[in-house]
């Protein structure tokens, strides 16, 4: 029992720091002109396309105090592209 217990742990512990099934493929200053525009644009794909429009989260200025929450779909090749305003230049993606 004690075997199957951590065994349970490891498997679950290996899936959690399996790498993410988003790839972040650009992420740019729409106006880079302009330093006091928030606005991005964000644009990735799936690592392992499914054929189906699929939905990600986006999360703009993660681990502040006021993170901003997006949702994409991405086409049936599991390409997306967002515009997003962020703060202090940082965002997430991953599959909802």
């Amino acid at each position: 029992m004690k075997n199957i217990i951590i065994a349970s742990g490891l498997l679950f512990s290996s899936l959690c720091l399996a790498a993410s099934p988003v790839k972040i493929t650009s992420f740019r200053y729409v106006d880079s002109q302009n330093t006091h525009s928030p606005v991005t644009e964000l644009c990735g794909e799936l690592v392992t396309p499914t054929g189906k429009s699929e939905l990600i989260k986006v999360t703009a200025d993660p681990g502040t105090s006021n993170p901003g929450t997006y949702h994409v779909s991405t086409g049936k090749d599991g390409k997306f592209c967002s515009l997003l305003a962020t703060y202090t230049g940082n965002a997430a993606a991953e599959l909802e």
